[in-house]
């Protein structure tokens, strides 16, 4: 097994989107090698080069000076929690969130069955906490 000497790595090897070439056209490499010189400007694909159409108007919005930074967009002010389950437990939830999704109740999630238990046991519980 002879050693080859690798490549060295040059800014020539950079192609540009739509100019890149096979380093090779055969396995056995008996097939001139393409250099970079050799894909010329009339084999890449012509890129326009205008803007695109804006569904917007062309004028200016005025934002006021107290607008929230993010555009008024509501930020989900929520964390992120993970609860483990035994699965007999899992189970039965994901029992009760499908008859009560099939009954057409609008407020049906794990999540939202999560919530309201921590608001009743909390709500249960206030007067034990200083």
């Amino acid at each position: 097994m002879s050693k080859t000497k690798a490549s060295s790595l040059s800014a020539g090897l950079i192609a540009k989107k739509g100019q890149a070439v096979p380093a090779a056209t055969s396995v056995d490499g008996s097939a001139e090698l393409p250099t970079p010189a050799a894909v010329s400007a009339a084999q890449a694909p012509v890129a326009s080069v205008e803007p695109a159409p804006s569904s917007r108007p062309a004028s200016v919005d005025v934002i006021p000076a107290d607008a929230p930074a993010d555009g008024g967009k509501k930020k989900d002010s929520r964390i992120p929690m993970t609860v483990k389950l035994e699965f007999e437990l899992y189970e039965r939830l994901k029992t009760h969130v499908t008859r009560l999704k099939g009954q057409g109740v609008r407020k049906s999630s794990s999540q939202d069955i999560f919530v309201e238990a921590l608001e009743e046991y909390l709500a249960k519980h206030a007067d034990k906490v200083g």
